[in-house]
């Protein structure tokens, strides 16, 4: 249970890190994710479906229409791709084991 709190907190340290937007919302569609997940795990079964629905499925993917819509960063063409970001992702995910 301390590893996987451990990786909510690294996720949620990359949706605030992140430089490109897009990254941060990809990054806040997976911490919805993971939240779902640990109140699933709580035994609290129609919270996290009702987080699935609502935010995962509602906001975050608004959000994610509306930035590319307006026309956001070119995401897809740039190989640098935030490197602190994966790193401090990395670097957490190895400690962690």
């Amino acid at each position: 249970m301390n590893l996987y709190i451990l990786l909510l907190v690294v996720t949620t340290l990359a949706v605030v890190l992140s430089r490109r937007t897009m990254y941060s919302i990809l990054f806040l569609i997976l911490l919805f994710a993971m939240m779902a997940v640990f109140v699933l795990s709580l035994k609290v079964d129609f919270i996290g479906l009702i987080f699935v629905i609502v935010y995962v499925g509602a906001i975050a993917t608004l959000f994610l229409f509306i930035i590319m819509m307006l026309g956001g960063e070119d995401w897809i063409s740039d190989p640098a791709m935030d490197v602190e970001t994966y790193q401090l992702l990395l670097g957490c995910g190895y400690r962690s084991n």
